[in-house]
């Protein structure tokens, strides 16, 4: 068997180490894959506990084929040094094949690590990264020349870092392209990297499962998580952006006459009963309200208008509006173009988000509720205004 070994701090781990393990899998066919978060490596300090860094490896690898995640050095009290590492794997892998991955920044330090000889002799040496630059060509020569093997350079263009992530983790920007969302909402539920935590909505989150399947829970959480980096973006409260984006969609499988019930109290617009699929969002909110008491204003308000929108839209109810159309687990058409608008300009991008609606219910020969019109048309004027 082709073993692979691919060890790093992964605070946080990113959609580059993703990538990476998926291009170590085809390009050298290996049968398994181990990812090993490092435990108490020698030189770095100031890390994230492992047991939180574990955790988001494992989130981030859980439907990756081939992918196995070991705790083998996050076990260990002592400094983990690779040569001990692999003489270990060595030992449960006697007649596989080992091939130790590395990023292509570590051709000129290899040398320098804690008994590289063992290490050559343990597992074929991979690098990964930009291939063909003169100084990794040579770095590559002077280690098949100091100790005797030919090390396989991969080419690979990933510009990712971990450093940068927990920059930017404190900014309004959209980063689901670098992090997965699921990641990113363990950062969020633990308060990670100084992120407010959102730990206090988990009962809540357990509780959804019982009214949704599982592709509507994760794309509630994908709303979520979405919502809160919008609130950042734009100046609101992200815990409450969580929460409601969290709850958006829980009346969505429930009958029609149970929706209609929990509408009671709330005045419909015509639209919202002569088209049924609008109605869950009304009713969410009543349902949010009855079921856990919930009286704010502001969180209400996003989740009732979440789907038909309205006129006199706050910035809160904006959030709900579009983290609902761009989160990560939509994929259409001119999708990043609308996330890219919506970290930009949130006016702009809702009327671009309602413009790709108005096609494809056109393109289905479906009707338009006038709603959606009113709603364009008003920001439109207003964007004209510079309102």
């Amino acid at each position: 068997m082709k073993i692979g070994v691919f060890g790093g701090t992964f605070d946080p781990v990113h959609q580059g180490h993703i990538e990476l393990c998926k291009t170590a899998i085809r390009e050298l066919d290996l049968d398994c894959l181990y990812v090993m978060p490092n435990g108490n490596p020698p030189h770095k300090d100031g890390r994230t506990d492992a047991s939180h860094r574990l955790a988001m490896v494992e989130l981030a690898f859980r439907h990756l084929e081939k992918v196995k995640i070991s705790d083998y050095e996050i076990k260990k009290e002592t400094h983990s040094y690779t040569y001990e590492t692999l003489s270990d794997f060595r030992k449960l892998h006697p007649d596989d094949e080992i091939y130790f991955l590395m990023g292509m920044d570590n051709l000129s330090y290899f040398p320098n690590w804690r008994h590289p000889e063992i290490i050559c002799q343990l597992a074929r040496l991979v690098f990964f990264g930009r291939a063909g630059y003169e100084q990794i060509s040579e770095g590559a020569k002077q280690i098949a020349k100091q100790f005797g093997v030919e090390p396989i350079l991969i080419p690979f263009d990933w510009d990712i870092s971990s450093t940068e992530i927990r920059e930017e983790i404190g900014q309004g920007t959209y980063l689901f392209h670098q992090l997965p969302f699921l990641v990113y909402q363990y950062i969020i539920r633990k308060g990670l990297y100084g992120c407010p935590a959102v730990g206090e909505y988990d009962s809540y989150e357990e509780n959804l499962k019982n009214y949704i399947e599982e592709k509507r829970f994760l794309h509630s959480i994908g709303v979520a998580v979405t919502a809160y980096r919008m609130a950042i973006r734009y100046g609101e409260d992200p815990k409450l952006a969580y929460f409601a984006g969290l709850l958006h969609d829980i009346a969505k499988r429930m009958p029609l006459e149970k929706q209609l019930d929990l509408c009671k109290k709330i005045e419909l617009h015509p639209d919202e009963v002569a088209y049924p699929k609008m109605l869950h969002a009304p009713a969410g909110a009543g349902f949010v309200k009855k079921k856990y008491n919930i009286k704010d204003k502001k969180l209400l308000s996003a989740i009732r208008y979440h789907t038909m929108g309205h006129r006199d839209m706050t910035t809160f109810d904006k959030l709900i509006y579009m983290a609902d159309y761009i989160e990560p687990c939509r994929d259409f058409d001119g999708v990043e173009a609308l996330r890219e608008a919506t970290f930009c300009n949130l006016d702009t991008a809702i009327i671009k988000g309602i413009d790709t609606t108005i096609l494809s219910l056109v393109e289905e020969h479906l009707k338009i509720s006038p709603v959606l019109l009113e709603v364009r048309n008003d920001l439109l004027e207003r964007e004209q205004k510079g309102c």
